[in-house]
């Protein structure tokens, strides 16, 4: 791992704990749920932040990928 100018670890994939929580949690969504509604419940997460989660994590999940493309 190296660190970034923020001083938050960033992992071989490119990202930080945090953002690699929130892609982890997208394809908890994407591979386990139909509906925000039924994500959000079982989260304890209100609509608004369920869907910036989903977006984000898309977004992040899509850079690890490019990422390890890279790498091989």
């Amino acid at each position: 791992m190296t660190t970034a100018s923020n001083n938050r670890e960033v992992g071989n994939d490119g990202l930080t704990g945090a953002q690699r929580w929130i892609a982890n949690m997208y394809l908890d969504y994407v591979n386990n749920y139909i509906t925000v509604a039924k994500f959000t419940d079982d989260h304890g997460l209100d609509r608004d932040l369920a869907q910036k989660i989903i977006t984000s994590g898309r977004l992040l999940h899509q850079c690890r990928y490019e990422n390890s493309k890279v790498e091989d």
